[in-house]
């Protein structure tokens, strides 16, 4: 049922239209598939919630949960080891281009 029309657009206009790197796909799909995968995505999340199998602290793709709250938990976390006299380390993991 994912079936989807796909129109390349050029990326920017000052690009070489007659390359085809400078083009990006965009996919329309229909409105009884986009209808279908907003229901079962409402469902499946209804589940794990009432199941407790969704993680508490998951940010992503939840409502009300963003990388904003995300970081001020973390930050909160830190501040509240620093009042309680513990050590807190933060490790970040930066992917780097090759």
């Amino acid at each position: 049922m994912k079936a989807a029309h796909i129109t390349p657009i050029v990326k920017k206009y000052d690009m070489n239209p007659m390359e085809a790197k400078s083009y990006r796909p965009i996919s329309n799909l229909s409105v009884l598939c986009k209808l279908l995968e907003r229901l079962v995505s409402k469902q499946l999340v209804t589940y794990l919630k009432d199941n407790g199998s969704l993680p508490k602290l998951q940010s992503g793709f939840r409502a009300y949960h963003s990388t904003e709250t995300a970081v001020l938990k973390e930050v909160g976390d830190i501040l509240h080891a620093q009042d309680t006299g513990n050590i807190a380390l933060l490790t970040l993991l930066i992917p780097t281009l090759i």
